[in-house]
């Protein structure tokens, strides 16, 4: 949830954390979902009713803000001002994010590994039109002005820093190649309580083991995957990745790791999704995320 203060010198702080349940959805479902009001409404006021979170991510903004059809657009624009305040940025490179949970094991860090701090800070000095300081509809709007240097720029930079990450991938894919036990080895390591690191050494391998020939496309999938498998409730993905995620998740919890994990669907199991979005107690998997902090910017 992204909500604001006043600092002591008069000027607005924006902060955000992750109250459960944690959705996250591809956007293929955030265009579906919008597209049709119905299940707009019910998106919405499930996550409300709860008090939950929509996590979003660059790759949801940088993808939505191309659309090129204006009704998609629009609905899907309309979609993210209405669910927020209940929103937060969720950083989807998971070097990074194993970086913070390191910092945040040895004590020497508070904030929550998965909150995007440079989304936020983007986010936080976006100047808008209108008065009011949330508006994601303006943000959204603001990606497709190519005047708006400052979202262009941390667009380019979130990008730089996947390029290395694509690299440092394909370099283990190809080792694993080389040595096919590793790539058939399930993740091993010391229980933590978030298993970021563990799902993204399995993806890899997953890569590895069925030479998979990755698309621009299928890189954005895999990112869409990792981090929120570790840090959300429920994740929508599409058919493939859906199987991909449920198949490493298993192969996780059968190393004998406790901590929890995210529910996947796949668009064939959006009516599970929905019941167990709005109805607490059919949970799939139980799950009780609580973020050790939150994150804020502003001033």
């Amino acid at each position: 949830m992204i909500e604001l203060t006043v600092n002591p010198d008069g000027k607005l702080e924006f902060y955000q954390h992750t109250p459960s349940p944690i959705v996250y959805l591809d956007n293929w479902a955030l265009k579906d979902i919008a597209l049709d009001s119905s299940l707009a409404h019910r998106l919405i006021e499930a996550i409300k009713r709860r008090s939950g979170t929509l996590a979003l991510s660059w790759l949801n903004f940088v993808e939505l803000s191309g659309l090129g059809d204006s009704r998609q657009f629009q609905v899907v624009a309309s979609l993210l001002e209405s669910v927020t305040p209940h929103i937060a940025f969720l950083n989807l490179i998971p070097q990074a994010v194993i970086n913070q949970e390191n910092e945040l094991l040895k004590g020497a860090s508070t904030i929550g590994p998965h909150l995007d701090r440079d989304l936020l800070r983007v986010f936080a000095y976006f100047r808008r039109q209108s008065l009011n300081p949330l508006s994601v509809s303006e943000f959204l709007l603001g990606l497709r002005d190519p005047a708006c240097g400052i979202i262009r720029e941390s667009s380019r930079k979130f990008m730089e820093n996947l390029y290395p990450l694509l690299v440092q991938i394909r370099k283990k894919i190809a080792t694993s190649l080389k040595y096919e036990a590793r790539a058939k080895a399930a993740p091993k390591g010391p229980e933590i309580p978030r298993l970021t690191r563990y799902i993204y050494q399995d993806a890899a391998r997953h890569l590895a083991r069925n030479r998979i020939i990755m698309t621009s496309n299928h890189w954005r999938d895999f990112f869409h995957m990792v981090v929120p498998l570790a840090y959300c409730n429920y994740v929508l993905l599409d058919r493939t990745w859906a199987t991909i995620a449920k198949e490493i998740l298993g192969r996780i919890k059968k190393s004998g790791f406790q901590a929890e994990t995210s529910a996947v669907f796949s668009p064939k199991e959006l009516p599970k999704f929905w019941i167990s979005l709005e109805d607490p107690a059919y949970n799939p998997v139980l799950i009780s995320h609580t973020p050790p902090a939150d994150d804020r910017c502003g001033g």
